[in-house]
């Protein structure tokens, strides 16, 4: 039997760090719609309503536009290399142009549609809220939550569309930056590892995989030079300690590019 492992992950830019939320919510969204309940309903609307406040900028489009055909002029330079699979990265190009053209022929913001919906921008000026959207400050959202499974999942099927291309383009995204580069077997001695980084490159995303049995979790320290992880033991009642005691754990430093030689 495998065993079972655990992946922390540390973005080290913004736009690493959105896509990584928005993954988050949009599995949020996802498991939520898998029940009928309206409790079920209102956290997958309400995770919903979180991504756009998460995407809520007028740049954003742009951005994740640019990163995308970034990543398809550097991968387009392995076309002339022979130890490539051509079929995979032929098909990861396309997927890429398409994404870009897409993001650029989009007439608004992503998710425009529901920031104009009165409905749930009533929703969503109570979540901040203490108790967050109540019977008594929205009804017709109370009311909404008692309609039949099948009208609720309608509705929120046609709402989660308006990020169909921003989920397929984080998808994306996050692929080819965890592919970017290949895990590395190390020892944290005494709860505690750091090492030197290469100051060539800018590394997007730290991922620390660790076995789910120790009950650890890091604390990542990172900057131009230099790493420091801390393996802390899980403590709900209190400040969790540093592990006394080595651990291997893996850890993969992804770059902006992925390679496929």
């Amino acid at each position: 039997m495998q065993e079972a492992k655990i992946t922390f992950e540390q973005p080290l830019n913004e736009y690493i760090r959105i896509c990584l939320r928005v993954e988050n919510l949009i599995q949020r969204v996802e498991w939520s719609m898998l029940g009928e309940s309206g409790l079920d309903s209102r956290n997958a609307l309400e995770a919903m309503l979180e991504i756009i406040n998460v995407i809520d900028r007028p740049d954003l489009k742009t951005k994740i536009a640019k990163a995308l055909s970034q990543h398809a002029s550097a991968l387009s330079q392995l076309e002339q290399k022979n130890n490539v699979d051509h079929d995979k990265l032929q098909s990861i190009l396309n997927e890429l142009d398409q994404l870009v053209d897409s993001l650029y022929h989009l007439p608004d913001k992503i998710g425009q549609q529901l920031r104009t919906n009165s409905f749930l921008n009533n929703i969503r000026q109570y979540m901040a809220n203490p108790g967050g959207a109540c019977p008594f400050t929205t009804p017709a959202y109370y009311l909404w939550l008692q309609q039949p499974a099948q009208t609720r999942m309608y509705d929120l099927l046609s709402w989660f569309s308006a990020f169909e291309q921003l989920k397929a383009a984080v998808n994306l995204l996050l692929r080819l930056t965890r592919d970017s580069a290949n895990p590395e077997i190390l020892i944290a001695e005494q709860g505690c590892y750091q090492c030197a980084l290469d100051k060539k490159f800018a590394y997007h995303l730290v991922r620390v995989t660790v076995p789910l049995d120790l009950q650890v979790y890091p604390e990542i320290t990172i900057g131009r030079h230099r790493l420091i992880i801390r393996f802390l033991e899980l403590n709900v009642c209190d400040k969790g300690m540093q592990r006394v005691g080595d651990i291997e754990f893996e850890l993969t430093c992804c770059l902006p590019l992925v390679s496929f030689i």
